[in-house]
């Protein structure tokens, strides 16, 4: 079997090999990559929000092969990525250990619904619907099946019509850059800036919507 590299011509664009996939499936990987992290970042900031230090003692309810906390399935799963330790990155984040399907089972289960719910435009079973089809397409592309370029767009569409407040909640929270006054008088704050050492600046910010912190630690 033959296995071509792609190549970069004088422009600096990709050459691919015509034994390759075709071009959809790098779109739909690439689609599919960012969606996944998104929701891990958007559930693991609910959960914490909601819950605080007992996020991790959230169920997941997926399918048979899934039965405990993130806390107990992510441990599992950290242990057995340690046993062929020399494949790919060592990841000991709990939430990063979640697949799409289990994000989505934590979303829209009946013991968390009521933390989710204001961030999705439409009823409980139309938005999960829109994300179980997502996961029947992800589905095929991770096992290999062939994927119609309908499906891509079921997807595109699926994510406008889904993660349009998701995506208004996660830019308001990784955009905190206004600063906090230094003569802001929070007991929090003058905590924080106890920290400071001679080579350690740390700053504050805040959201536009005053609903998020940004710590900044600048070793200098």
């Amino acid at each position: 079997m033959e296995w071509n590299q792609a190549t970069k011509n004088n422009e600096g664009l990709f050459n691919i090999p015509s034994n390759w996939l075709k071009i959809e499936y790098f779109e739909l990987f690439s689609i599919l990559f960012r969606l996944e992290n998104v929701l891990r970042v958007f559930v693991y900031s609910v959960l914490k929000n909601n819950k605080g230090k007992k996020w991790l003692h959230t169920t997941i309810d997926f399918d048979e092969k899934t039965d405990g906390t993130i806390e107990s399935i992510a441990k599992k799963r950290i242990t057995q990525e340690q046993i062929m330790g020399y494949i790919s990155y060592h990841i000991s984040s709990h939430i990063m250990q979640l697949t799409l399907g289990e994000l989505v089972a934590i979303i829209f289960s009946t013991a968390n619904w009521d933390m989710f719910k204001d961030f999705f435009p439409g009823k409980k079973e139309i938005i999960k619907n829109k994300f179980l089809e997502i996961i029947e397409v992800r589905n095929a592309l991770s096992h290999f099946r062939p994927v119609k370029n309908d499906d891509i767009q079921i997807v595109k569409q699926n994510i406008t019509h889904s993660l349009i407040k998701v995506e208004s909640y996660l830019t308001k929270m990784t955009s905190a850059n206004i600063s906090i006054p230094t003569n802001y008088e929070s007991s929090w704050y003058k905590a924080l800036k106890s920290y400071c050492a001679q080579e350690v600046r740390v700053n504050a910010f805040y959201s536009e919507n005053e609903e998020w912190i940004r710590i900044s630690i600048v070793y200098d």
